[in-house]
């Protein structure tokens, strides 16, 4: 099987790659990798079957094996890492403001480089920070140790500041903000309307990687987000509309680390209290109660769009864009909006987008409805009396078994991405505006492309994928035997999700297999 390296949302800086190493991108290149040949030692069939065989295993071993705690999801075991010294030492509030200036002060200044420094994305430190280091690297810590985003979110650091001088300065507790009635019916839909946008911009803007126009978009974000916590405050905005802390927020419900936050009234800025514990991975995706519905179609966004990531670079899709066009009556529309500027492999890639996670969250629901009709879920009113879930109410309570098979293909996908082109920010660090500095001695380093194998790439997206899928099977049958005392009965209930989630770990694993044409 053989692959090539796709750039999307990279290009640019990838091509400055091979510029710079004075290669030309292996057409054999295998996995999301440069310049080796791989191919599979074993028939992809077989690699396909097997994967499903084991996310199935691991139902039966769940099934056989798995307990709900006595005292319920909201009990597991803790260490508390607020007792070591050191730990103690880094959550001091000053040490906190510290880092928190820190990341504020490196945010702006890459803004800035990205405005006035040079505008070829292989000398500007801009885009190799927003598309490697952040979108991936920052991803990957979120989701396995712990929320970092919540700690350095430059937007969030800056907003405190403020309110810590005007407290300050007035003297008295009232902040910023307006703290204007958010309304519930709105959920979770700004955050994700932004998060679309921003994922449009990742995979079809084809200037995304031109440092004046991606400053130019995190300078219009940064006010749309200062607006949004200065009408609704900044805790509500952050939870409901910046899509960034919703994202990272939901990686890290994975991760080793939960940490928690108690912000007394008055000093939110130096007087903050902060818990930190170390517990079993994953299992702040066991939560209690109803999760509203607009933060469930978020996670299927999260889901459905890096796998049409994926799915771009296939030949099936390359196929579908050469043929639409040709289809009679999307010819007069397309020819149209080409005389306005807007090319058709644009339009056809937005169309697909945003037909994505349609098409995940009808799937989804189908499943959920299955799952409805043959063990009906129901929960206990204050009245005494049960009532029966619907199909909506069932899908949003294991939605958050999603996260795991979100997170594996996250990081399946983006792997060799971080550790590839993330070798640009050697260079850079030492020259960041681009005046031939070489602070650190790096600056005439080469980038390795042969620093992760096409082997290894394969095999890890292989583990990545199906242990990604066994964590799914067990979150989601947890989830079900707190709805039912009777253990077969949750089990019968988790064979539709069973059969989606092997279909899924096929077809994820028949993506990353497939040449990449781009």
């Amino acid at each position: 099987m053989i692959r090539r390296y796709r750039c999307h949302g990279f290009r640019r800086i990838a091509a400055a790659v091979i510029a710079l190493i004075g290669v030309t991108p292996f057409s054999s290149a295998f996995g999301h990798a440069f310049g080796q040949r791989f191919d599979l030692p074993i028939p992809l069939d077989y690699y396909l079957a097997g994967a499903g065989g084991a996310v199935f295993f691991s139902f039966v071993l769940v099934a056989l094996f798995a307990r709900i705690p006595l005292k319920g999801i909201g009990f597991y075991p803790r260490i508390d890492l607020m007792k070591l010294r050191w730990v103690r030492l880094i959550s001091h509030p000053v040490s906190i403001s510290l880092i928190r200036l820190l990341a504020f002060s490196l945010f702006l200044m890459i803004l800035v480089i990205g405005f006035f420094g040079p505008q070829d994305p292989a000398k500007n430190l801009l885009p190799t920070m927003v598309w490697i280091i952040w979108w991936i690297g920052v991803a990957y810590f979120c989701a396995l140790i712990g929320n970092l985003w919540s700690l350095i979110n430059p937007w969030n650091s800056l907003y405190l500041f403020l309110e810590y001088l005007i407290r300050k300065i007035r003297g008295s507790g009232k902040g910023t903000s307006l703290n204007l009635h958010y309304p519930s019916w709105l959920g979770v839909w700004p955050a994700s309307f932004f998060f679309l946008v921003f994922v449009w911009g990742e995979l079809v803007w084809t200037a995304n990687a031109i440092p004046l126009n991606l400053a130019t978009a995190i300078a219009i974000y940064s006010l749309v987000t200062w607006l949004g916590m200065f009408l609704f405050g900044r805790e509500t905005w952050l939870q409901k509309g910046e899509s960034f802390s919703l994202f990272f927020g939901l990686l890290a419900r994975f991760s080793l680390l939960e940490m928690r936050r108690v912000q007394p009234s008055g000093e939110p800025l130096l007087k903050t209290d902060h818990e930190l514990n170390l517990r079993p991975i994953g299992v702040g995706l066991m939560r209690d109660g109803q999760i509203p519905n607009s933060l469930m179609l978020f996670v299927i966004l999260m889901l459905s769009t890096v796998t049409f990531d994926g799915f771009m670079g296939t030949p099936l899709w390359a196929n579908i864009i050469e043929s639409l066009p040709d289809w009679r009556p999307l010819q007069p529309v397309l020819f149209q909006l080409e005389m306005w500027g807007i090319y058709r492999e644009t339009v056809l890639t937005t169309t697909g987008l945003i037909l994505s996670p349609l098409l995940f969250t009808g799937l989804y629901l189908g499943f959920a409805w299955m799952m409805r009709l043959i063990s009906p879920f129901s929960v206990a009113e204050n009245s005494g009396q049960e009532r029966a879930l619907g199909t909506v109410e069932v899908a949003a309570y294991f939605v958050f078994s999603l996260l795991p098979i979100a997170l594996a293909y996250h990081l399946a996908h983006y792997f060799s991405y971080l550790l590839i082109v993330g070798q640009f920010m050697i260079p850079l660090a030492s020259d960041p505006f681009g005046l031939q500095w070489d602070l650190f001695g790096t600056l005439g380093y080469r980038v390795d492309i042969a620093i992760v194998g096409a082997r290894f790439v394969w095999n890890a997206s292989l583990v990545s994928i199906v242990v990604g899928h066994m964590i799914a099977v067990y979150v989601a049958h947890v989830l079900a035997l707190r709805i039912f005392k009777d253990r077969k009965q949750a089990l019968i209930s988790q064979i539709p999700m069973l059969i989606l989630m092997i279909g899924y770990t096929m077809l994820s694993l028949w993506i990353l297999a497939q040449p990449l044409i781009e």
